[in-house]
């Protein structure tokens, strides 16, 4: 990840383990912060350049990092798209999806749902509705493994279906840099631990109803 060099990647600088129970990754600081940010400042006057631009530099960080060894982003939201202080986009967290499901897998890291009313329909400030950002097809795969036991293998997301989640979370970001709201604003109520009819846990609960 160090070896990605690209104007709209933020480069990948290293991972902490000072605290005993958390690990740190740490990446370069954008003056501008994220796109996230800036989107729903309502201060913020955002006209068809600026939503080309941004637009534009998630393409290209997506078209390197789809074409590098990393093969993936994996994990692209508002947030993780930065501003640095020319107005450029910067991807982030890209590359971590496949180890950061593993370790939650094995319990070495949690993750927090959106519940209904979080945040008024907006994105919200915490990271934990990263899960709108994810295709279905993903989102079951992530259930298949959580499911399994800690003794049975855990199923890796394929290079070419991470490609794809890419696509479809780019949508996804692209719809809010044009409308400044979230695709599904009154369909947040996404709980791992909510079940179907047919007793099994559903990821999906809410989203797709």
């Amino acid at each position: 990840m160090k070896q990605a060099i690209h104007d709209n990647l933020n480069p990948f600088l290293g991972m902490s383990f000072n605290e005993k129970e958390e690990m740190v990754l740490l990446w370069k600081f954008c003056s501008r912060g994220t796109v996230q940010d800036i989107i729903y400042n309502k201060d913020m006057v955002l006209d068809a350049k600026f939503h080309g631009a941004f637009i534009r530099d998630i393409t290209l960080g997506l078209e390197y990092l789809h074409s590098s060894p990393i093969g993936y982003h994996g994990s692209l939201t508002p947030w993780a798209c930065l501003i640095d202080r020319n107005w450029m986009i910067k991807l982030t967290d890209y590359g971590i999806a496949n180890p950061l499901e593993r370790w939650e897998k094995q319990g070495l890291i949690s993750t927090e749902v959106l519940k209904d009313g979080d945040d008024d329909g907006k994105s919200g400030s915490l990271q934990k509705t990263s899960i709108l950002y994810q295709p279905p097809e993903m989102l079951k795969n992530r259930e298949v493994n959580r499911l399994r036991g800690t003794d049975q293998t855990w199923i890796k997301q394929s290079q070419t279906r991470r490609q794809m989640g890419d696509i479809y979370s780019f949508g996804m970001v692209m719809y809010e840099i044009l409308f400044r709201s979230l695709p599904f604003p009154h369909a947040t109520n996404i709980d791992g631990q909510e079940r179907n009819p047919s007793g099994s846990h559903c990821a999906l609960v809410g989203l797709l109803e």
